[in-house]
This record gives structure tokens, sequence and C-alpha cells, in this order.
């Protein structure tokens, strides 16, 4: 897969999770809903797993995509002046995110590998054999022949 098209998977189901947890369970308009997840999973997918994920494993990778959307989303919804709860919406939609990251991951690590693997195709070698290489025959022997 491309990266625009991994980018954009990402981005379809961030914006249908973040959709759920900021505008049906907090109020968060939608367009601001819109903007959280254009610029979370850009900085994710830059970040997360183009960065992070190929040096290290899933677990770290996870772990900072956390910490990431946390302060994202905290920073990103005062900014639109969101009058609820800022915590536990930021918490709740990192919780999810991670989640959702977790198995994007796996997904990301699989095509990194199948780009990986070249096949080097056949290799059409051959040897060579000869009367001087022969390391059964002595010296004496095949002066005598």
């Amino acid at each position: 897969m491309s990266h625009f098209s991994l980018i954009l998977s990402k981005f379809v189901a961030m914006l249908v999770l973040l959709y759920i947890i900021l505008n049906v369970i907090f109020g968060v308009n939608f367009m601001n809903v819109v903007w959280v997840t254009l610029i979370l999973s850009i900085a994710s997918y830059l970040i997360g797993d183009l960065v992070i994920l190929p040096r290290t494993n899933n677990i770290v990778a996870s772990v900072v995509d956390f910490v990431m959307s946390f302060g994202l989303v905290y920073f990103l919804v005062d900014a639109f002046a969101f009058d609820g709860n800022l915590f536990t919406a930021s918490l709740l939609s990192a919780i999810g995110v991670t989640l959702f990251e977790a198995f994007f991951h796996s997904s990301v690590q699989t095509q990194i590998e199948e780009e990986n693997n070249v096949n080097p195709g056949r290799y059409n070698l051959q040897t060579e054999v000869s009367e001087e290489i022969d390391p059964l025959i002595d010296d004496e022997d095949r002066d005598n022949k």
C-alpha cells in the first residue's frame, strides 16, 4: 500500500472513532473533530509510523502515539473553546486512538516487511573442476600419470 492509502485509511478510522468520542459523547462540533482528526492522523503517521515504528517495536510506538494523541487532542480541543471536561475527553480519545494504532502498526509493519523482502531471483552459477585442485591426488601421483 502506498503512503496515501495508509494515511487515508488512518484518517477515516480515526474520524469515526473521534466522532463517537468527541462529538457524540462530549458534544464537540463536527468540523472541530475533522480538524483534530486531520492534524492527529498526519502527525501520528509521520512521527509514529514512519520514524518511531521502524526503529522500535509496536509497544513503544503505541506509547508515543498515546502521549501525542492526548496532548494534541487536549490542546486542539481547548483551542476550539470546548466547555466540557477536557481532560476526560482527551483521555478517552487517547485511549481509543492508541488501541486503534496498536492494530494499525501491525499492518504497517507487514507492509514494510513486504516492501523490504526482495526476491533476488535465480543465480546461474557454475563451478570449475581441474586436476590441479583435486585434494585427493598427491603431487607424486599426479606426476606418475
